[in-house]
């Protein structure tokens, strides 16, 4: 902050001599020309007397000849001294730069440009500190830690920006702290740099998703689709293209994918889970079961969890048998894919009162609860299987939760 004060203060004073200096040789300037017009008077006035010596003039002529001279010497001098009539003493000139840098640095303070610089100095200190934390796996940033990670990593690709791995980075430092338009436009760099950098393909596809308008789901189900083509048993592009079919209220599209992805997930991923609950009848599709141990294996392992109670008002209890399915996710933003999803069905107008979202609900690859700090839950009351909320269906979202271990929670519908 020093040398931010020290530069300030330099270009006051430069701003300060360049005002000065034309008003100095301006004065200058006008005191050499009161100069000049004297000596011309007194030569004139000499030529004058030589004339009237010489008996080449009388001295009526003489006179009048003296007079006009003099009231021309009047003249100029009445003009110089027009423009020094507003001169500031020269002792008061000097305060002009001590007022500059005072209103300079009010002005800078009152627009809280300080505080900005400090952030950002701050932000450049830490960058290598916060780079090594999400090295080493560890991803629980607080939000002013993302927006220092942020502003240090821009910093950083002003002087390189031929780094796709660093534009990668700064998509997902944005992306984990919200700022989706600036999360694509670094994936964007990023691929602009390598074409073929399948994790800033991924990403850029992810936030998309969160985007959630239908030109930035197709936009994200023609990445899928190009990954698709060049690894066709890629589980990961395909189950997240099925998400996206869903999205997009292409359900058979969506059965498609998820057909084959449930083949080539392992049976201990959690995701196979998950796809089943959305689709139920993909539980009869070949090469898509589980066996028993798996499934007990992975409910032991649930990482964050959050315990949710749901209870109904008079007129949703009475409406109840209009609607087939509860859902309930949690998801980082209130747009974009989940993070956990449970689909559960609804008979004779009863519903669960106390619903589970763990790891194993997860979507994603690495995309899970225990990924995540905070969350929003959303409960849902659906009249069919799509993911999509249809007309007339009741939804509800909780205000943002900080996650533990276990977090509780109840929502009233």
């Amino acid at each position: 902050m020093n040398e931010l004060y020290l530069l300030l203060t330099s270009l006051t004073l430069i701003t300060c001599i360049a005002v000065l200096l034309p008003w100095m040789r301006k004065k200058h300037a006008l005191q050499i020309d009161e100069s000049r017009v004297k000596t011309l008077y007194a030569e004139k006035l000499a030529d004058l007397k030589d004339d009237l010596t010489q008996g080449k003039i009388e001295s009526d002529a003489y006179e009048a000849a003296k007079d006009d001279l003099t009231i021309q010497l009047a003249a100029e001098l009445s003009g110089n001294k027009q423009h020094r009539t507003s001169k500031i003493h020269r002792q008061s000139l000097w305060l002009l730069p001590v007022f500059t840098l005072l209103i300079s640095f009010l002005i800078y303070g009152w627009q809280g440009k300080p505080e900005q610089m400090q952030n950002w100095y701050q932000a450049k200190e830490k960058t290598p500190d916060l780079g090594k934390k999400l090295i080493s796996g560890n991803e629980n940033f607080s939000q002013e830690e993302l927006q220092q990670f942020y502003l240090g990593l821009r910093t950083q690709l002003a002087t390189k920006p031929d780094d796709a791995t660093g534009w990668l980075l700064l998509g997902r430092v944005a992306y984990s702290a919200g700022i989706l338009g600036e999360a694509i436009e670094a994936f964007e760099r990023s691929l602009k740099i390598d074409a073929n950098q399948y994790p800033a393909q991924m990403s850029l596809a992810q936030t998309l998703i969160s985007v959630g308008d239908e030109k930035s789901l197709k936009r994200a189900s023609r990445i899928y689709n190009q990954l698709l083509q060049n690894n066709p048993q890629n589980a990961e592009a395909l189950t997240m293209a099925g998400y996206v079919a869903l999205q997009l209220g292409n359900r058979q599209t969506a059965q498609e994918y998820w057909k084959y992805a449930l083949r080539y997930l392992p049976e201990t991923d959690q995701r196979r889970n998950a796809i089943l609950q959305t689709l139920p009848e993909l539980a009869n599709a070949p090469n898509v079961t589980q066996n028993k141990e798996t499934v007990s294996e992975q409910t032991t392992s649930v990482g964050k969890q959050i315990e949710l109670t749901i209870e109904l008002t008079q007129s949703t209890q009475r409406i109840i048998d209009e609607f087939k399915f509860l859902v309930v996710f949690a998801r980082p933003q209130l747009s974009g894919p989940p993070a956990a999803v449970v689909r559960l069905p609804i008979e004779n107008g009863q519903i669960p009162t106390k619903v589970t979202l763990s790891d194993q609900h997860a979507m994603m690859d690495g995309f899970n609860l225990s990924s995540l700090s905070s969350a929003f839950v959303t409960v849902r009351l659906s009249k069919d299987a799509d993911v999509m909320m249809s007309k007339d269906e009741i939804e509800q979202h909780s205000e943002e939760l900080t996650l533990a271990d276990s977090t509780s929670l109840k929502l009233m519908l």
